[in-house]
């Protein structure tokens, strides 16, 4: 990658460890800021392929801390109902 995308590498780099730390709404939020910064440069070079495949990346690492961030939530939400129904029980 060309050196003046080196802040969006370092992004990407850190979504990636967000993501392994399960703290899933800061890597959706960096994700969102590579995103936006990518889209942005690719307006002034719209033929620059790298800045299209950071872009591409970021939306993917979103994708999946949305999808990661639900699925807790989910078992989060149905964990403590199950405890609700067993106290009543």
């Amino acid at each position: 990658m060309a050196a003046e995308h080196k802040d969006l590498l370092v992004w990407l780099t850190q979504i990636e460890r967000f993501l392994q730390r399960e703290n899933f709404l800061d890597a959706m939020a960096r994700a969102r800021r590579l995103i936006h910064e990518a889209e942005r440069r690719l307006q002034a070079s719209p033929d620059d392929l790298q800045l299209a495949q950071l872009a591409a990346l970021g939306r993917a690492r979103l994708d999946a801390a949305s999808r990661a961030f639900e699925q807790k939530n989910r078992a989060v939400a149905e964990k403590r109902l199950s405890g609700l129904r067993s106290s009543e029980g």
